[in-house]
């Protein structure tokens, strides 16, 4: 999982909790992790899906967080995908480039 990866799935949740299970746009979406592409959104979904962390249905909106990671609250989810060795070497490339601002 990559940290754009990562801070997707936790506006993912974070909007599901907050706007009674309805998942976000792709604009919205796209506005939360910084890009302007809703090409890179739904990139970033497949490999979401892929790794078995959300699945999506034919609905609009259509996405559904699987659990695993679903206990951990959305401020540590970063830190947990790092201590569990989820986090890609590009996503550590990106994590630092944000860190050093």
């Amino acid at each position: 999982m990559t940290h754009r990866q990562a801070r997707l799935l936790a506006f993912i949740r974070r909007y599901q909790r907050e706007h009674g299970g309805v998942s976000p746009s792709y604009d919205e979406m796209a506005a939360a992790v910084g890009t302007k592409s809703k090409g890179s959104i739904g990139e970033m979904l497949d490999a979401l899906a892929h790794e078995g962390r959300v699945t999506r249905t034919s609905h609009t909106r259509g996405i559904v967080v699987v659990n695993g990671l679903g206990h951990v609250p959305d401020d540590d989810l970063l830190e947990e995908v790092q201590r569990r060795g989820l986090l890609t070497e590009a996503g550590r490339a990106l994590r630092d480039e944000v860190r050093r601002g």
